[in-house]
């Protein structure tokens, strides 16, 4: 399915990549801000602001699976992400999720 031509995407992504350098994003866990810092993104600690160059963004994308599964307690709800599968799904993220170490939050 296409939405945009080619030249919108482009123009998408790099407004993502600007954004991404100058604004940046923010992330209120310690250790993703400790882990983008080592591999050399501007992190503001006192506002937990993290800023990527175009090139620390695109190596990561370049490590990113092609594919991958998303595993559930029901089998008959696995998802495969990637390749020529479509997934549509809500972004708003889980209302709980459940960390071996912490519990649930």
């Amino acid at each position: 399915m296409a939405v945009l031509s080619n030249d919108q995407l482009e123009e998408v992504h790099l407004a993502s990549l600007r954004l991404l350098q100058e604004v940046g994003v923010e992330m209120l866990d310690s250790r993703a801000l400790d882990l983008l810092a080592t591999f050399g993104a501007e992190v503001d600690w006192p506002s937990k602001r993290v800023r990527m160059a175009p090139e620390l963004v695109m190596d990561a994308v370049g490590r990113a699976p092609a594919r991958f599964t998303m595993h559930s307690r029901d089998l008959e709800r696995v998802v495969e992400i990637g390749g020529n599968t479509m997934v549509l799904a809500p972004v708003g993220g889980p209302a709980m999720v459940t960390n071996l170490d912490t519990g649930n939050r």
